[in-house]
């Protein structure tokens, strides 16, 4: 209940939540987070120093918890569409975070009912059963949020390695068996699709050669990369972009005519 122990613990709280929205790659809800923030630090004021109570303080800062721990479950219950589904691993940090919030929510109607510690002070606080069953659910909580964040770095890194295999280093562009390996799949016939077809795009660098000999590879490096940039650019999420050779590239244009490869081959070109 003290000064140091209610700050340490939300600024942990709002750290850890934090990272969940880092890794949803959704944005960290600051204005939220400053707020919950100034209200604990107010209400700690009010029930510590002006009007002293140790129950109604104990309740306002569970609240005040609950609210932080609420955030990254709210964003994980809200769909969007436009994103892709939440992986299982990340439902599972969600459903312990969700766990977490209920159990203040219940603790704090517990006392709020006068079915526990319906004599709580600063003194008898640590041997209460609020204070007991928060070490207890919070010790349980981490082992949990352990684990899933265990495998969630595993599954990271291993998407990692696998996404550094598939890609051209230098220009962040699919390699060539990717780009072959992606595009056979794409143009299987179970995956036929009606529409207007792909398009296959094949360009290189016009006077590659000439640049790698007048100023060096380290210029052409350059180029490539600058092209690379140029493609990825380019075309749509749908789309296959790939560094095929040297300084050959090809795109896979889906659902695309003739006259629209055309287009942007020219575009690009120009």
């Amino acid at each position: 209940t003290s000064w140091a122990t209610n700050i340490a613990y939300f600024a942990a709280s709002s750290l850890y939540v934090t990272g969940h929205f880092v890794r949803m790659k959704q944005p960290v809800p600051v204005k939220a987070l400053a707020l919950l923030g100034a209200v604990t630090i107010i209400l700690m004021v009010t029930f510590r120093h002006i009007m002293p109570d140790t129950m109604l303080r104990t309740i306002a800062m569970n609240l005040c918890n609950a609210g932080v721990f609420s955030l990254p479950v709210a964003a994980l219950l809200r769909h969007d569409n436009r994103l892709p589904d939440t992986p299982l691993v990340d439902r599972i940090a969600g459903i312990v975070l969700a766990f977490f919030v209920v159990t203040f929510f219940v603790r704090v109607g517990l006392l709020a009912s006068g079915t526990i510690d319906q004599n709580l002070t600063d003194a008898n606080y640590t041997a209460s059963v609020m204070a007991a069953s928060f070490r207890i659910i919070t010790t349980l909580c981490a082992m949990g949020s352990a684990v899933v964040l265990y495998v969630m770095l595993g599954i990271d890194m291993a998407s990692s390695i696998q996404r550094r295999s598939q890609v051209d280093s230098m220009t962040t562009l699919l390699n060539k068996h990717t780009f072959e390996m992606q595009a056979k799949m794409l143009i299987s016939p179970g995956r036929a699709v009606e529409g207007r077809g792909h398009s296959l795009v094949l360009c290189d660098i016009d006077h590659f050669k000439a640049i790698n000999d007048s100023h060096g590879h380290a210029a052409g490096d350059i180029v490539i990369k600058w092209v690379g940039r140029i493609l990825s650019k380019t075309v749509r999420q749908s789309d296959l972009a790939g560094r095929v050779g040297g300084e050959e590239f090809a795109l896979l244009l889906r659902d695309c005519d003739d006259a629209d490869a055309a287009s942007i081959a020219e575009a690009l070109r120009s």
